[in-house]
């Protein structure tokens, strides 16, 4: 039976209609996908303008520290690196070593851990450790979790003092000045119990590792300069020039304060003989023999020095005129048992010793001259003994 056309033209209608709607079902979809994939994009960058925003602020202060950084004050170094870096990476701890090379030690120089830590670590007895891994390698080390790093590694890491964070995170740097290590910086614990991340974490440390220990190189290169002009190069101790500087600063504070202070001045006895003898080295190792006795028996206060020669000075701050002569023989005597030797051969040798105090009106030549002049009456008064000036 034969469709009306008017029925037939309805049905053609409706598959357009239906193809329409298909199209436009089709087309949603597209656009839901499409809208789906930007609000994504949009959501990522929102994220990395973040991450930008966090980076710009962390570079901002990175520049800020980089100022303070450069200094040639170890102290002030240390506190920089304790007080503010943590705060970069928001580190709860962070723990400041410098690297012996002579002893292949790492000394504590600052931390902020609530309890003690080791001062001092010897790394032939520690070589399992991370800061042993970071010296070995010359590498940072990020852990997330060190279980996993140790799998990773394949081998048990020294943890001793592991029960005393919170995380298993960890963040260690060596600091290094060109190829020469100075210290190892050790980041702990982030304050809201994340990992450490190679990300926002690892790039600034890292950065800030190459400052400091170029700040501490030159730190330690100018300490030795500034020790080397204090210094006499013979004998090790302090020089004219030192000695000059710290009588004079401790008369003036102990005639302002009324504080007592004591000079002691000696003279080797017999050391033109063991230069004619022996020759000048085995005068030199004399001198080196009879500084180390010397400087064995000073206070820390105290000060030991070359005066010229074979002339040795003591001063003794907050010391009265019995307490110096009760140093000065011990020193005497300790150097009257001591034998003297050079290659085997013994050198026969004494000092001549005088000390004189502080008095009410003096100056910085008079004391000196008063102990010189003691010490000559000791000579006078047939050497190898103490005289004490009138």
């Amino acid at each position: 039976m034969p469709v009306p056309p008017k029925q037939d033209k309805l049905r053609t209608e409706l598959r357009l209609k239906e193809n329409e709607i298909s199209r436009f079902i089709e087309r949603i979809n597209t656009l839901d996908k499409d809208n789906v994939a930007l609000r994504k994009e949009l959501e990522l960058m929102d994220s990395l303008r973040q991450r930008m925003a966090v980076l710009t602020d962390k570079l901002n202060q990175l520049n800020f520290l980089s100022h303070e950084i450069n200094t040639f004050d170890l102290d002030a170094l240390a506190r920089v690196v304790v007080e503010k870096i943590p705060l970069l990476v928001s580190a709860r701890y962070v723990s400041l070593f410098l690297y012996d090379y002579k002893n292949d030690e790492l000394a504590l120089k600052k931390h902020n851990h609530q309890s003690d830590i080791s001062t001092k670590i010897v790394l032939r007895h520690h070589q399992n450790s991370l800061m042993g891994l970071v010296l070995r390698d010359k590498k940072p080390v990020l852990v997330r979790n060190i279980d996993d790093f140790e799998r990773q590694l394949g081998e048990k890491l020294d943890r001793t003092f592991a029960f005393k964070y919170a995380t298993k995170s960890c963040l260690c740097v060596p600091l290094m000045a060109g190829n020469i290590i100075c210290g190892v910086l050790n980041l702990a614990d982030k304050t809201d119990g994340t990992f450490f991340n190679e990300m926002d974490d690892l790039p600034v440390i890292e950065q800030l590792s190459h400052l400091i220990g170029a700040a501490l190189q030159n730190s330690f290169l100018f300490n030795e300069i500034q020790q080397q002009a204090r210094m006499d190069g013979l004998t090790k101790l302090a020089n004219y020039k030192t000695f000059y500087e710290f009588l004079k600063a401790e008369v003036h504070r102990s005639t302002r304060y009324h504080h007592n202070l004591c000079l002691i001045m000696m003279d080797v006895d017999g050391f033109k003989q063991v230069n004619d003898q022996h020759g000048h080295p085995a005068g030199d190792s004399l001198l080196r023999q009879v500084a180390q006795l010397i400087a064995s028996y000073v206070r820390q206060e105290d000060l030991a020095a070359r005066y010229g020669g074979d002339e040795f000075v003591v001063i003794l701050p907050e010391t009265p005129l019995s307490g110096g002569l009760i140093v000065a023989n011990r020193i005497i005597e300790k150097l009257r048992k001591h034998r003297f030797t050079y290659e085997g051969a013994t050198l026969d040798i004494r000092v001549s010793m005088g000390i004189a105090d502080l008095q009410e009106g003096m100056v910085v030549t008079d004391l000196v001259k008063k102990a010189d002049g003691a010490m000559y009456q000791a000579k006078a008064k047939g050497k190898n003994r103490l005289e004490a000036a009138t």
